[in-house]
C-alpha cells in the first residue's frame, strides 16, 4: 500500500474488512468478552462486537453488568443467531438475579435466537428455566445444562422448530412426554438427566416417553428415572451408558432402521434388562458393546438360552474393563453375536479398553 495513505498497526486494512468478515472473527474468539477487547485494533472495530450474530458468556469471564452493557448498546434490528451462557449465582450483589435471569431470555427471545446454550455454574443448585423461553419459535437447537427444565412440559411451550436438544444433568418432575414438547427432534441427548414422580401425574414414579417419526440419533447417558417408553421407527443411531439398576420398566418399540448401536453397562445388570437392550437392537449393522456383563451372563449359562441373533452385524467392538487384559473376552461372548451372522468370518471385530466416562457426543 502506499505509505502515505496506510494508517498504523494496520487498521487501514482492519478497517476495510466487511463486517461479516469481523464478526466471523470475533465469533471464532473464546467469548465475547475476548470480542470486546478487539475494539483497541480499529476505530471502525470499536463497536462491531457489540452487534455480534452469536454471543458467548463463559463463567471465567461472566459478569452481570458485561452482559446487561452488551444487551442494551446491542442493535436490535440485527437477528441473533446463537447465545450461550453459563449463569454463575451471585446473589450477595443482585438482590433479583431471577429478574435478571428472565430479563436476559426474554430479550433472546425477541431477538429471535436461533441455537441457545444455557447452564448454571453450580450442578448442585438447578434453577428453573426461565418461563420467557416457552413462546421461543425461532429456536432450532436447545442445549440446557444443571437445570430444572419440568417448565418445558406446560401448554404454553412451543418448539416445533427444535431438532436438536441436549440436557445435561437437568431434572424434570411428572410425566415427560418428550416428543409432544419436540415434536420435531432429529438429535436427542440425555445426559445425566433426572426425571423424579410427581402425583400429579405418574404417582412416584418418574417416566419418560420418546414417540417420534422424525428421530435419528438418540444417547441416553446414565439416565435417572424408573420408566422408560421408546419408539422411533426411523432411529438409525441409539446410544446408552450406565443405566445403573434405576429404570426397572424399559419398553422400546417400532426400530427398524436402526444402523448403529452402543451399549455400555458400567454396573452388574439384571438380565432381562440386557436381553432386552439386545433384542431391540438385534437388527444393527454396527455394534459396540461393553463385555463385563455378557460374560457374568455366559458364566451363568443365560447366553445359551436366547433365540434372537444379530444377523446383520458386520462390524462389533468390544470394550473390556480396564482392569481385564483385552484378550480375555469370553470366547462364548463372541459365539453368542456372531452365530447368527450369515458370514461370521467377514465380521470386523475391534477389542478396545472400556471408558471410565459413557460418549456423550
Amino acid at each position: 500500500g502506499n505509505p502515505k495513505t496506510a494508517k498504523p498497526n494496520g487498521e487501514y486494512r482492519l478497517s476495510n474488512l466487511p463486517d461479516d468478515v469481523i464478526h466471523r472473527i470475533l465469533t471464532s474468539l473464546r467469548d465475547t468478552a475476548s470480542a470486546a477487547r478487539t475494539a483497541v485494533f480499529s476505530k471502525r472495530w470499536r463497536y462491531l462486537w457489540i452487534s455480534l450474530p452469536d454471543l458467548s458468556f463463559q463463567i471465567t469471564s461472566f459478569r452481570w453488568e458485561f452482559l446487561v452493557y452488551v444487551l442494551l448498546r446491542r442493535n436490535r434490528n440485527r437477528k441473533l443467531n446463537s447465545f450461550r451462557a453459563c449463569i454463575a449465582s451471585d446473589t450477595d450483589r443482585f438482590s433479583d438475579e431471577v429478574g435478571l435471569r428472565n430479563w436476559v431470555i426474554d430479550y433472546v427471545v425477541r431477538a429471535g435466537v436461533c441455537h441457545l446454550d444455557l447452564s448454571h455454574a453450580d450442578p448442585y443448585e438447578r434453577f428453573p428455566v426461565p418461563p420467557g423461553l416457552l413462546g421461543c419459535r425461532t429456536l432450532k437447537t436447545l442445549t440446557l445444562g444443571d437445570l430444572d427444565v419440568t417448565v418445558l412440559s406446560s401448554s404454553a411451550a412451543c418448539f416445533h422448530g427444535v431438532t436438536d436438544l441436549c440436557l445435561d444433568n437437568c431434572a424434570f418432575r411428572g410425566h415427560f412426554d418428550v416428543s409432544a414438547i419436540f415434536p420435531n427432534l432429529v438429535k436427542l441427548r440425555l445426559l445425566h438427566t433426572e426425571v423424579s414422580g410427581d402425583d400429579d401425574h405418574c404417582g412416584t414414579n418418574g417416566f419418560m416417553e420418546i414417540s417420534t417419526t422424525q428421530l435419528v440419533y438418540l444417547n441416553m447417558v446414565h439416565l435417572l428415572c424408573q420408566r422408560v417408553k421408546i419408539s422411533a421407527p426411523n432411529l438409525q443411531v441409539f446410544k446408552i451408558s450406565d443405566i445403573g439398576s434405576v429404570i426397572s420398566d424399559f419398553f422400546v418399540f417400532d426400530l427398524p432402521s436402526l444402523r448403529h448401536a452402543e451399549v455400555l453397562l458400567y454396573d452388574d445388570q439384571e438380565a432381562d434388562t440386557v436381553f432386552k437392550l439386545l433384542y431391540w437392537i438385534r437388527n444393527v449393522e454396527s455394534l459396540v458393546l461393553s463385555t463385563g456383563t455378557l460374560e457374568d451372563l455366559d458364566e451363568a449359562g443365560l447366553l445359551k438360552h436366547q433365540t434372537f441373533s444379530f444377523g446383520n452385524l458386520t462390524s462389533l467392538k468390544l470394550l473390556v474393563p480396564k482392569d481385564k487384559p483385552l484378550l480375555s473376552v469370553h470366547e462364548g461372548v463372541k459365539t453368542y453375536l456372531l452365530s447368527g451372522t450369515p458370514h461370521p468370518q467377514n465380521v470386523d471385530i475391534d477389542l478396545d479398553s472400556l471408558p471410565r466416562v459413557p460418549n456423550e457426543d
